[in-house]
């Protein structure tokens, strides 16, 4: 499988531009989903912005050049390298618990594991609460990387 390679804003305005674009739009559908009750569509989108973001944190730090992965992969390099979040310590673990959550429903929405009675309304619940508690983080993401984009 191919190694996609994150696209760097830095390397020219029409980059920086589209990616401003894409990350406007998507938090506007990530908003639209919740209000609409695509909660699974929210939390796919928020995975995917919540992983740009964390990439873009550590293509700074690093000087490196990164290839895309997933959140949780992301988020384990960002752990070894210890980078700290100012005024938000807990974020990167909270993301991690996060994760977990995410999978749930991604991954688990329609299966039915052995002695489970989580019906369709309990778990239409469940994902609100995962797309609105990973929306929340995001937005502390996003706070968290500007105050920290200056110290980089």
């Amino acid at each position: 499988m191919q190694a996609w390679r994150r696209s760097r804003a830095k390397t020219s305005e029409d980059v920086r531009e589209l990616r401003h674009q894409l990350l406007k739009v998507t938090h506007f559908k990530i908003k639209q989903a919740i209000q609409m009750g695509f909660f699974l569509e929210a939390i796919a989108l928020i995975d995917s912005v919540s992983t740009d973001r964390f990439e873009s944190i550590l293509s700074r730090a690093t000087g490196k050049e990164l290839v895309f992965r997933e959140l949780a992969a992301t988020i384990k390099e960002f752990k070894i390298l210890k980078i700290q979040f100012i005024d938000d310590h807990s974020l990167v673990d909270e993301f991690e618990k996060w994760i977990h959550s995410r999978n749930r429903w991604i991954h688990e929405f329609a299966r039915l594991a052995e002695n489970e009675n989580m019906n369709y309304r309990d778990r239409r619940k469940a994902t609100q609460a995962c797309a609105i508690a990973g929306h929340e983080l995001l937005k502390r993401l996003i706070r968290a990387d500007k105050k920290l984009g200056s110290a980089l």
